[in-house]
């Protein structure tokens, strides 16, 4: 699958670079008309097509994300208590 997302790698093949031009042709022609969208009953075109699918894009990579769990960081402090190991001068 093709990352689309801005600042994606460049593609280095040629059949990668056909697989956008297809793909950008059949956004194209998408947004030339009224479509619905996982059996929705709002019709989607053009601009507000747009922000339809950045927002599905959005959702899709902040689930795919691995967010690291916050750390616990405890410190105990030192006690100090007169054994055989302690130097009295």
């Amino acid at each position: 699958m093709i990352d689309h997302r801005p600042g994606a790698e460049v593609p280095e093949t040629a059949d990668e670079l056909a697989a956008l031009r297809r793909d950008a042709a059949r956004y194209r022609w998408l947004r030339d008309r009224a479509v619905r969208l996982q059996g929705s009953d709002v019709w989607w075109q053009g601009g507000c097509l747009d922000l339809r699918v950045d927002t599905g894009l959005n959702h899709i990579h902040a689930e795919c994300t691995v967010e690291p769990e916050p750390r616990r960081v405890t410190r105990n402090a030192r006690k100090l208590t007169k054994g055989k190991n302690q130097h009295h001068d």
